[in-house]
């Protein structure tokens, strides 16, 4: 079967099979006298996916079926139902959209979406592990850009993860992002939308735990935020190759984000990956406090931040690059693949090519040490005159040593006084 479109859940297997023949017999069917199925796509919890042809308009579209077992109950129905008035107040380019829904004569029911071509983000986090900042906070940016708008329809999404996200090519981005799958979408306000307790008694997914906000897991009123937490999982996972808090037991995992903290991302770290820079790992955890009041207050100013994030060295498409001077000490002795990286013209490094950091801890050793300087004895080594009248003056004490920064006099190797260091001695 050709792989996923994206348009519905990821491909799993059910617990109840959808047809025995993988949809196969609905091939070459018109539905509703509207849409053509032409092949399948895939097979998510509740039915079947397939690309089709919309015979007036002629352009490819996906069509989702339910099939009629599950149609007939009311719970499955009603989130099916709910996923196309979610997406009918939805129009926006990083958002599936929905062009029709339906029902066919045996109970079925259907909703024709734009097709879509690409990968899940899940695909590439399990194919790649960890993505470099710069395409993780691109990627996010799109995410948020969509979050706004459905947060501005007056819904909350309350599934944002990876297999909801799917990666498609817009003209020269080839990780354009795109939101799915509005199935357990609630409105922020009471309305026909909201059902969420039947949904949960129904014993449907009510968000996923790995990516579950604490006030979610709680079972709290939530908003917006909610979403933008879910969000900022995500953007922990793309950077650092595995979310913060996992678990394969739910209610462990559900505990972790009410209680522990999050972790540290070098902790998390996949196997090889690249550390974080420091600035964008603050930008991500600032999304994922406990309380909601502590985050970002919309998607917008999520956003804003990412943006911000995306035109600096650390988070620029360059897989951070840090531009520091050279004689600053600052910068690694070492590079990733073990070659000596300092290249100042400091003593410390005598060749900028060098490719033996023992070779140069050795040049440095062997290099002739200069003698140390002596604060002379008191009085020793001053002029006549001077040292006639520091010896009349009356002692106030301690009479203050030649040193660095006191300018007081040094005798040089003929006798002659010297006051300050030469460059030399310096």
């Amino acid at each position: 079967m050709p792989s996923w479109d994206g348009t519905g859940p990821a491909p799993r297997d059910s617990g109840e099979p959808v047809d025995d023949d993988g949809g196969e017999a609905m091939i070459g069917t018109v539905v509703d006298g509207r849409y053509r199925l032409d092949s399948t796509l895939g097979r998510g919890g509740m039915g079947l996916v397939y690309r089709a042809h919309q015979i007036g308009l002629r352009r490819q579209v996906a069509v989702k079926i339910l099939h009629p077992s599950l149609a007939a109950s009311p719970e499955v129905r009603n989130r099916f139902e709910r996923e196309a008035l979610a997406v009918g107040k939805i129009d926006h380019p990083n958002c599936v959209s929905v062009y029709d829904s339906g029902r066919l004569p045996d109970g079925s029911l259907y909703l024709a979406m734009e097709l879509l071509e690409g990968k899940s983000l899940a695909d590439v986090l399990e194919a790649e592990g960890q993505l470099a900042p710069g395409r993780a906070l691109h990627i996010l940016a799109h995410i948020l850009r969509g979050l706004s708008h459905i947060h501005q329809a007056g819904l909350i999404h309350r599934d944002i993860k990876p297999e909801n996200i799917f990666l498609v090519r817009q003209g020269e981005d080839m990780d354009y992002a795109k939101i799915l799958d509005f199935g357990i979408a609630k409105g922020m306000t009471a309305n026909d939308l909201d059902d969420g307790v039947k949904l949960t008694q129904a014993g449907m997914a009510f968000g996923t735990p790995i990516y579950m906000a604490p006030e979610q897991a709680l079972g709290n009123p939530m908003d917006g935020r909610a979403d933008l937490y879910a969000a900022a999982i995500m953007g922990y996972e793309m950077l650092a190759g595995q979310p913060p808090f996992y678990s394969d037991d739910k209610l462990e995992v559900m505990s972790m984000h009410t209680a522990r903290p999050v972790p540290a991302m070098r902790t998390r770290l996949i196997k090889g990956g690249r550390t974080i820079p420091a600035s964008i790992e603050r930008l991500i955890v600032k999304g994922l406090t406990k309380k909601p009041g502590d985050r970002y207050a919309t998607a917008d100013i999520f956003l804003a931040a990412v943006d911000e994030a995306l035109h600096t060295p650390d988070g620029g498409v360059t897989d951070v690059n840090f531009d520091r001077p050279g004689d600053t000490g600052s910068q690694p002795l070492v590079s990733a693949d073990g070659k000596l990286t300092i290249t100042s013209e400091s003593d410390f490094v005598k060749e900028a090519h060098s490719e033996n950091i023992m070779a140069s801890i050795e040049d440095e050793l062997s290099s002739p040490v200069l003698p140390r300087v002596a604060t002379p004895p008191r009085g020793q080594g001053l002029p006549p005159g001077i040292l006639a009248a520091s010896q009349g003056r009356p002692s106030a004490g301690k009479i203050p040593q030649g040193g660095v920064g006191l300018g007081l006099p040094y005798t040089g190797p003929s006798g002659e006084p010297i006051f300050g260091l030469t460059p030399e001695q310096r």
